[in-house]
């Protein structure tokens, strides 16, 4: 009798501790225990590999990110090659965004992050997986796997696949996908550390420019982008009803830049040209992940335009009626084509 009694307690309390750990892998309690250990982070560093699939061949790039609260940043985005590509940099003063290669420095006063959705951006993800009430979530091998939204203000990008850890709620992997199901990126986490050691100093400009200011790429002294090389500089993606009217080279002193007018229901303006070396742009804006590269994008009563540097290109997009989100879906498409 006593050994009926004792083991229908054990059954009752394992019946419980199942009933508990169901409870717990809720998709909303989950949400809420991920957004709580970020939350009470107090620093953490990742670094990975973000892949881009679209077009022909995936592109890599190695991604570091430290990120000391409330409002320090630091990304580093490298090529295949370990060449420094750009370093996104927050701290006090405002949001930076060098091109070392081009001895380019470009300032924003901007709320950024909050402004973005990159995926490599601890609190990005955790946004994106709490906003979405109509989240779809299962777990697989100790792993937490969502389907939402894309956090992003671009309509290229459709529907985002976030993979965090079981155990320690750290983020594993990101995939973005299109409207047609088709990854256009995908963020694979090779190390997370929750409350790394880090202080103010490592995210001073200085630290920045003493680093990389010295540095030049593979791109350094290259040959610089014929009229040839500007030709096939154009977007796969219009804003529906927008049709292509017509392009022109001109130079000045001998360089190249293509412009290239585009009309319908909206219109804007794309010219490119060789990339300039500048040691310091001073922008009031935004800056704008194109996952390929960074850009700023500023307002100016109605005008919106839209810059970015990329294989020795400087990218200019202007319209007076086109939408910010569409301007960016626009300028993605040019070194991202769609399937």
């Amino acid at each position: 009798m006593r050994r009926g009694y004792i083991l229908g307690v054990l059954v009752t309390l394992l019946m419980l501790v199942v009933a508990g750990c169901r409870a717990s892998d809720r998709p909303e309690d989950v949400v809420g225990r991920i957004a709580k250990r970020a939350e009470e982070a107090k620093a953490y560093e990742t670094t990975g590999t973000l892949t881009l699939k679209t077009g022909g061949e995936p592109v890599a790039y190695r991604v570091r990110v430290a990120h000391l609260k409330p409002t320090y940043y630091r990304v580093e985005i490298l090529g295949e090659k370990n060449e420094t590509r750009q370093v996104v940099l927050k701290n006090e003063e405002g949001v930076f965004i060098f091109a070392p290669e081009l001895k380019k420095t470009f300032r924003f006063q901007s709320r950024w992050p909050g402004e973005g959705g990159q995926i490599y951006l601890l609190e990005s993800l955790v946004e994106s997986v709490r906003a979405d009430e109509g989240r779809a979530m299962e777990v697989e091998d100790g792993t937490y796997v969502f389907r939402v939204k894309a956090h992003a203000p671009n309509r290229l990008l459709s529907q985002q696949v976030v993979r965090f850890d079981r155990d320690t709620l750290a983020p594993k992997q990101v995939d973005v996908l299109d409207s047609e199901g088709q990854t256009l990126a995908s963020f694979v986490v090779e190390g997370f550390t929750w409350n790394p050691t880090l202080s103010p100093e490592d995210f001073r400009r200085e630290a920045v420019e003493k680093q990389f200011g010295q540095n030049p790429t593979s791109q350094a002294g290259a040959a610089a982008p014929s009229a040839q090389d500007l030709a096939g500089v154009e977007p796969t993606y219009l804003p529906e009803g927008v049709v292509r009217r017509g392009s022109q080279l001109t130079y000045d002193d001998g360089v190249p830049t293509l412009t290239v007018s585009y009309g319908g229901s909206r219109s804007f303006t794309l010219t490119v040209s060789p990339a300039r070396e500048l040691m310091v742009t001073a922008q009031d804006g935004v800056p704008v992940d194109l996952l390929f590269t960074w850009g700023g994008l500023t307002r100016s009563d109605d005008l919106r335009i839209l810059r970015f540097t990329y294989r020795g290109l400087d990218v200019r997009l202007m319209s007076t009626d086109v939408p910010e989100d569409e301007l960016v879906a626009v300028a993605q498409s040019i070194f991202l084509p769609r399937k």
